[in-house]
């Protein structure tokens, strides 16, 4: 059976949710996760998933396997079913976990995940609580967004590291974190971005999950905070934006007063252009959006002086 990317996509919230529950490991979620993609590319999950069990055994399976391999006491396979509120057996997991193991050829840890790449990211950086929490945000979000399958493990744990340091504006990329992490901040973008989307879209499941449950205190309540520095950086994109209308009314405010000093007739017909050209510019800044786009979010991280500078650049433009 062939997974659609929004089932797997409800897939990976559910054991997100399941692992907060029980209090698992970070590693045990990215584990977790790693095992469950891997299975799933298969041929064998392609034709008949886990021996005909629902997609979410498959999960199940993934998570128990992943908990006796990273955690001192493992999460039951009884308490599993019991999470399932009797939806799912202990025989149905157990199956699924004999099929996922021989299909892996019980190669279970084999394959590094972000988690593991952001121990080695740290040897540059001793990463305090905060940085660290907001590092895990991030690549959690990576977990959810089936359009980061395609990047790198190191790749996701270096662009969030670079993500999370510029949030609390810390030195930038040094050329010790280059090394350690094998990328350019040039490299990082396109994970960047990607990052920049999953938070714009703020109404979808996968950004409330990790919302709320980065919103908690054990994570030092790092989502609140990214949310106020979004907050912080959207008042001054307004700001800027309000200073470039403020410049241009002075400007016209000038123009209108060379204009009073001239001959009678010429004086007329500057106003009336003069007035004709005020109320197109009030038009197009009325029309200008204050919405926080990923685009813009972009550039927040990646360059927030020229962030800044593009605002008001881009409202001068657009006259």
């Amino acid at each position: 059976m062939s997974v659609t990317p929004a089932a797997r996509r409800l897939l990976v919230i559910w054991i997100i949710e399941i692992c907060e529950a029980i209090y698992a490991l970070p590693e045990t979620l990215f584990l977790c996760i790693n095992l469950l993609d891997r299975y799933l590319t298969s041929a064998e999950a392609e034709v008949r998933p886990a021996g005909k069990q629902p997609i979410q055994v498959v999960g199940l399976a993934c998570l128990l396997i992943a908990a006796k391999f990273e955690e001192i006491h493992p999460i039951s396979v009884r308490v599993l079913a019991q999470i399932t509120n009797g939806e799912f057996t202990t025989k149905q997991i157990t199956q699924a976990e004999r099929t996922i193991l021989h299909k892996l050829e019980y190669m279970v840890s084999i394959f590094p995940n972000p988690y593991n790449f952001l121990r080695r990211c740290s040897l540059a950086d001793l990463l305090d609580v905060n940085t660290r929490n907001l590092c895990k945000y991030l690549m959690e979000m990576a977990l959810i967004d089936e359009r980061f399958m395609t990047m790198a493990p190191s790749l996701i744990a270096a662009a969030a590291m670079h993500f999370s340091r510029s949030i609390y504006e810390k030195p930038q990329w040094t050329p010790v974190m280059h090394l350690y992490s094998g990328y350019a901040v040039s490299a990082l973008q396109p994970c960047i971005r990607l990052f920049c989307r999953f938070l714009a879209d703020k109404h979808s499941e996968g950004y409330q999950t990790l919302y709320r449950k980065y919103g908690r205190v054990r994570y030092s309540r790092v989502s609140l905070k990214l949310e106020k520095w979004l907050e912080t950086q959207r008042t001054k994109r307004y700001q800027a934006v309000m200073s470039h209308r403020q410049q241009q009314q002075q400007q016209q405010q000038a123009a209108a007063a060379a204009a009073a000093a001239a001959a009678a007739a010429a004086a007329a017909t500057a106003m009336t252009d003069n007035s004709a050209r005020t109320q197109g510019r009030s038009e197009d800044l009325g029309n200008y959006s204050f919405a926080d786009t990923s685009q813009s979010l972009e550039l927040m991280v990646l360059d927030p002086p020229r962030y800044h500078t593009a605002v008001a650049v881009a409202v001068g433009q657009s006259h």
